[in-house]
């Protein structure tokens, strides 16, 4: 009887999908898009070193032997249609299957770059069901896959612990308003309530802190913690066994959490596209994203001009990079994209990748910055920035 349902969801997904025009496989993964043969094997090579990564934090919880499906999609209606024929409700951005075991996304409205952290969220999700268990504490299991969504790839490797703005900001907000979840309910918080209330951001930031806070004193601790939750066992029988008869109380181990949020900073990263989103903004207002522009020096004497002197040293600041480190003048490349010809900005001083921000149509409420490992990048797109590179002759 199982071989026969299992057999009737093959069937199944495979009615709901497209006839896959583009199709590619790795050690681990067989990826199915409507998109484009090159986004397919991009997936395949992101998802194959990540799924290394997730080997490399569960190592001592067995390995997965498994082979999972990817599919993405061009049209959000057709993810929605398949997640509706598994169960789902609402649109998604993407979801996984552990039954099924598969990952599903759609690519419409989104940077490819969007696309792949939907994967490696959703990825997680599907390693954790076969490596530890189908059951597992939503906040950690959330927590896990937030924390590995914002990994950055450098093209050869990934760099975990990243810390976006706009996660930290929502919990540090959260904690001066006292609204955040208190960890005796985090811990014990279910499928019903999570959905109500969305705390992905604040369950992240306690997986950062198990991470990385203290010095990393909680690292080896975390790992304990992910093996004690997986054996069925309350909240608070995993987290004395975890942390022992001489680690922290709860309630101080939430103390030592607020204390590390409210003094983390975005990593640099994360500055620089904020950077790059306020300059885009600013410019935006000005009138000046879908109009002529000198360079990106004109660009910061005209801002200055446009918003008065007393904002000089915060335009100046943020005209500069954290990964750049020469003396002076501004970080960032003012080019033109050659898709549509509006104006981009292009940070070059990340070893591995380059990101871009521009507007969809001018229009300020679309500003999308997107990461792309060098290698990738098209030939027109490199002789763009060339060309804004290089000082007028």
């Amino acid at each position: 009887m199982r071989g026969k349902k299992v057999f009737f969801w093959l069937v199944l997904v495979w009615a709901a999908a497209p006839r896959w025009p583009y199709t590619h496989s790795t050690p681990n993964y067989d990826i199915h898009t409507d998109t484009s043969p090159e986004f397919a094997r991009l997936i395949g090579m992101h998802m194959e070193t990540m799924h290394r990564e997730y080997a490399r934090l569960f190592a001592r919880h067995g390995e997965v032997d498994v082979r999972s499906r990817v599919y993405v999609f061009a049209r959000r209606d057709d993810l929605a249609e398949l997640h509706g024929q598994m169960g789902g409700t609402g649109h998604v951005a993407g979801f996984y299957s552990g039954r099924r075991n598969l990952i599903a996304a759609h690519a419409d409205g989104y940077t490819r770059e969007d696309v792949l952290r939907t994967l490696y969220h959703e990825g997680l999700h599907l390693f954790v069901h076969h490596a530890l268990d189908p059951w597992f504490p939503l906040w950690l299991n959330e927590g896990m896959a937030v924390y590995f969504q914002y990994s950055t790839w450098d093209g050869q490797r990934f760099v975990v612990g990243e810390v976006p703005t706009h996660r930290l900001t929502a919990v540090q907000r959260a904690i001066r308003e006292g609204t955040y979840i208190p960890f005796e309910k985090l811990f014990v918080m279910e499928n019903a309530e999570w959905r109500a209330r969305g705390c992905y951001s604040e369950a992240w930031s306690v997986v950062h802190f198990l991470a990385h806070g203290q010095g990393g004193r909680y690292a080896q601790t975390l790992d304990e913690f992910l093996r004690q939750s997986a054996r069925r066992i309350s909240a608070a029988s995993a987290f004395r066994n975890a942390f022992g008869r001489r680690g922290p109380s709860l309630g101080e181990l939430e103390r030592q959490w607020v204390h590390y949020v409210m003094n983390l900073q975005p990593t640099p990263k994360y500055r620089c596209r904020q950077n790059l989103r306020d300059i885009m903004f600013r410019a935006g207002r000005m009138g000046r994203v879908r109009r002529d522009a000198a360079g990106i020096d004109e660009l910061r004497r005209a801002m200055i001009e446009y918003y008065g002197q007393q904002q000089t040293a915060e335009i100046n600041r943020l005209f500069r990079c954290p990964f750049d480190h020469s003396p002076r003048g501004a970080s960032y490349v003012l080019a033109r994209r050659p898709q549509d010809g509006d104006l981009m900005l292009v940070c070059l001083h990340r070893p591995g990748t380059i990101t871009t921000a521009y507007t969809e149509s001018g229009r300020l409420s679309l500003i999308r910055i997107e990461e792309e490992a060098r290698e990738l990048v098209s030939p027109e797109t490199w002789e763009a920035i060339r060309k804004a590179a290089t000082p007028p002759q």
